[in-house]
């Protein structure tokens, strides 16, 4: 199964408040609307950037919200963004809450790392950028290996993330998205605290700037809160 994970900044002149209510009021039951592109999509989750999680978020590119959406395969992914109804009645309406030249977008395969609970109130989603002067695979095995060994070995970091698990992007050649850009994957963490969000981006500073493991390009990065669409169960690796 892969995953399609896209990062947003919100519609011009529109308070992030306002961009939330739209994607949570009206886009979502609007995706809900149209079957002919639901009958593709086996998981579609919103996720809402908390703005107090700025002040210790680090980011290149500021996202105020994301959207995931689960599909059998690149064709099912083609199709359904091809269906007739999608590009009459959804496309138009993310424009009206979302920059259309501003946004972050991979394609991947979910791996669970650990899991003491499902889900918790607040996620940390964090797009890896390739290492510098490393190949996309010397970038994911560092990331799958070194990294997620430190990070398993930290009785301090597991016992603020209650849930990890680690997007692992797919080759260029196999994406069927052109526009995504090349990320080697997506980290994302679950916290059942803003508290505890904050004391882990700290603790794990210091392992993402190891040079043995991502080494801090970590170059997109929100907390949220999730909402699981209606009509689906989140995915998971």
């Amino acid at each position: 199964m892969l995953k399609f994970i896209i990062g947003f900044q919100r519609r011009s002149g529109m308070s992030l408040a306002e961009c939330h209510s739209h994607l949570r009021e009206v886009h979502g039951p609007l995706v809900a609307s149209v079957p002919e592109f639901t009958r593709h999509v086996r998981g579609y989750v919103q996720n809402y950037a908390v703005a107090e999680a700025r002040e210790f978020i680090r980011s290149d590119f500021v996202a105020d919200g994301a959207a995931e959406l689960w599909f059998d395969s690149a064709e099912t992914f083609i199709s359904a963004y091809s269906e007739p109804l999608y590009l009459e009645r959804i496309r138009p309406d993310e424009a009206n809450f979302t920059n259309p030249l501003r946004y972050v977008a991979t394609f991947a395969r979910e791996v669970t790392v650990w899991a003491v609970q499902p889900s918790a109130p607040y996620k940390l989603i964090r797009f890896l950028a390739p290492v510098e002067g490393r190949t996309d695979i010397e970038s994911q095995g560092a990331w799958r290996a070194a990294h997620t060994a430190a990070l398993t070995d930290s009785a301090e970091l597991r016992s603020l993330a209650v849930r990890y698990v680690q997007n692992w992007s797919i080759p260029s050649s196999e994406n069927p998205f052109p526009l995504a850009e090349p990320f080697a994957g997506v980290d994302e963490f679950w916290f059942d605290t803003l508290q505890h969000a904050a004391a882990f981006c700290d603790a794990e500073q210091a392992l993402r700037s190891a040079p043995e493991g991502m080494h801090g390009r970590a170059s997109v990065s929100l907390l949220v809160r999730e909402g699981v669409m209606p009509g689906y169960d989140r995915r998971t690796g």
